[in-house]
């Protein structure tokens, strides 16, 4: 009726009275545009519902049998990949990663082109290891006793606001070689709850029986953006800004956001009684020193760590010889 009523009058025809039922009992039959409007809306959004269960229902088909194919399909090696936590969280985490090690080649070619100071860009190395030395320790321990996606949840939202704080600074100029330490040392901090959330995460992701090879699959997730991010640090200098890299990492955390969303976790325990946090944190320094050989593995691990692969080092001869592009190469050979 309304649109009847709108038609006569762009015809310029005198509309008809109105009917006789309606005039009698205008309280339950309202014929105005925005009660028909909402009606429709009522009615498209309906269907919108019932179009999106049944997209969403197929989705789920599909990826059940996607996981059914991989479990059949995949070599023994690649098991893990099979199970939808593991494959999403270790996909998120190839990303996270990688944007990772983008940032921390931009940032040692950063710092060493506004010092061009070898004291100073090795000074950030002393920022970054001394909260991951003396807070790794707590970070298992809270890892310990929270729910551990909801602490990845927080590290990583701290970490792309950290990385958002330091790319604007790079992009506009006024950027001083403090902020980096500043910035560097906060990352830190992160990382030290962070790592070990990490890793004591994707265990609890498979079965036991396909735990070894879960365990080799972090190692190469681990090489794999240890090689791919420089190269893609590096490129991103030589092709755009130093402050690219800032804001990839950035949006490299959300893959991992993403796919701990997606994750499906069993409910959480009922915590248990535990010792305070410092005394679990020297439960487990003890542990380590009383064990005959984790103590050396830690010495090796250390050593490696310090000499093995000198950032510092390959900037200060690439900043002398090479380009940025050229920096992605040496720095993912070593």
């Amino acid at each position: 009726l309304a649109r009847l009523r709108v038609r006569q009058a762009l015809e310029g025809v005198r509309p008809d009275p109105d009917p006789p039922e309606l005039l009698r009992d205008r309280s339950t039959f309202h014929y105005s545009s925005g009660a028909i409007a909402a009606t429709g809306a009522r009615r498209f959004a309906t269907r919108c519902a019932t179009r999106c269960a049944a997209f969403a229902g197929l989705a789920v088909t599909f990826a059940a049998i996607a996981r059914s194919l991989a479990t059949v399909w995949l070599p023994r090696g690649l098991a893990p990949l099979g199970e939808r936590n593991f494959a999403l969280y270790w996909s998120g985490q190839m990303l996270s990663q990688t944007g990772t090690w983008v940032e921390l080649t931009a940032t040692s070619w950063l710092l060493y082109s506004i010092t061009e100071s070898p004291v100073l860009l090795g000074l950030v190395g002393l920022f970054r290891a001394v909260p991951i030395v003396l807070l790794s320790p707590i970070g298992g321990t809270i890892a310990d006793r929270v729910p551990r996606r909801r602490l990845l949840f927080v590290t990583q939202s701290a970490s792309v606001v950290l990385s958002l704080i330091l790319g604007p600074l790079v992009l506009t100029g006024p950027v001083q070689f403090w902020h980096i330490y500043l910035v560097s040392f906060c990352s830190s901090v992160v990382g030290a709850f962070d790592g070990p959330t990490r890793s004591s995460m994707f265990p609890t992701l498979v079965p036991r029986g396909q735990l070894q090879n879960a365990v080799t699959l972090h190692a190469v997730l681990f090489r794999s953006s240890m090689l791919a991010g420089p190269a893609v640090g590096g490129w991103l200098i030589a092709q755009f800004v130093t402050a690219a890299p800032y804001y990839v990492n950035a949006l490299s955390y959300f893959a991992l956001i993403a796919g701990l969303l997606a994750m499906r976790l069993p409910p959480n325990e009922v915590a248990r009684a535990r010792p305070s946090v410092g005394a679990d944190a020297l439960s487990g320094i003890r542990y380590v020193l009383r064990s005959p050989i984790l103590p050396l593995i830690l010495v090796i691990e250390a050593f490696l760590n310090v000499f093995g692969s000198n950032s510092a080092l390959i900037t200060i001869f690439a900043r002398g010889l090479l380009n940025g592009a050229e920096l992605s190469a040496l720095r993912s050979a070593t």
